[in-house]
């Protein structure tokens, strides 16, 4: 069998990544309502032909790992902003309303859960060598022989002066609120986990085996980037924050065949910016 073709590999990832609806955006258009399900039906149409044509057959983990993620997504959105949503919001506040769902979000990633605790070693479904070597002999930074447990929390810190920095110089000002810490927190660590899982375990454990480990870092962290065009934060200085923090939090998943670091170098950012959008002071795009 051929070595897989990247180039077919990022040639899907241009065509169903959420760039085509910044494109569109830009373009002064209304995404149309349809424009995820156009994406979800392409995956839907690589995954079928790759049980047929051998070059395609690499993409199928791929297609089946960002299927259960769009699909997940498109049920979510059908909750949210409607009637339930603001049902929810009525009788639990908030904070209750998004951490329920956060919850709901969960519950529709079954399918993935039954595949990833197939096989958890290739998932990083597991805490992980805490202290392993950065680089792992692969990278720039590896003859340098930095470890994890000192340069996680050194990272960390770093994504949390710049996650400061950006409410800082686009949030507007309010008041503060000591009883907003505590959600701020647990939705950060409970966030964190969720994207985490279905971003960087998912998606590097699908695409690594057939791909190599270059490839799957990326792609994890580039679909994680452009997803935050309209995320928190957002626009271009999103895309280009979490687009570093991805990179960084894939590389530490690998090196440490576990997911705690990509977890905290994540969740201790969201803690700010959790905050900052649990007042009014931010929000998504």
């Amino acid at each position: 069998m051929n070595r897989p073709d990247p180039r077919l590999l990022w040639g899907l990832v241009a065509v169903v990544s959420p760039a085509v609806e910044i494109l569109w955006a830009v373009a002064g258009r209304p995404i149309p309502d349809c424009l995820l399900w156009v994406r979800i039906a392409l995956l839907a149409v690589v995954l079928i032909v790759g049980t047929r044509w051998d070059r395609a057959r690499p993409l199928r983990a791929f297609c089946c790992a960002y299927g259960f993620q769009l699909g997940a997504l498109a049920v979510l959105r059908e909750v949210t902003g409607g009637s339930l949503d603001r049902s929810l919001t009525a009788r639990y506040g908030f904070v209750g309303s998004q951490l329920l769902f956060q919850l709901a979000w969960m519950a529709t990633w079954i399918p993935a859960l039954v595949w990833m605790f197939g096989d958890p070693d290739r998932f990083f479904l597991r805490v992980g060598h805490l202290a392993a070597r950065v680089g792992m002999g692969r990278t720039p930074l590896a003859p340098l022989g930095l470890r994890w447990h000192v340069l996680g929390p050194i990272l960390a810190v770093i994504s949390t002066v710049c996650a400061s920095i950006f409410v800082a110089s686009t949030g507007s000002r309010v008041s503060g609120s000591w009883s907003m810490t505590a959600w701020a927190v647990l939705f950060a660590a409970v966030n964190a986990f969720g994207e985490e899982f279905v971003n960087r375990s998912l998606f590097i454990g699908a695409v690594r085996t057939d791909f190599g480990t270059g490839h799957a870092v990326v792609v994890s962290a580039a679909i994680f980037g452009i997803n935050h065009w309209n995320g928190l934060p957002g626009g271009a200085t999103g895309v280009l924050m979490t687009l570093a923090l991805a990179l960084v939090a894939g590389r530490s998943m690998v090196d440490t065949k576990g997911s705690f670091w990509p977890w905290f170098m994540h969740a201790l950012p969201d803690c700010v910016l959790f905050y900052y959008w649990g007042i009014g002071s931010v929000g998504h795009g």
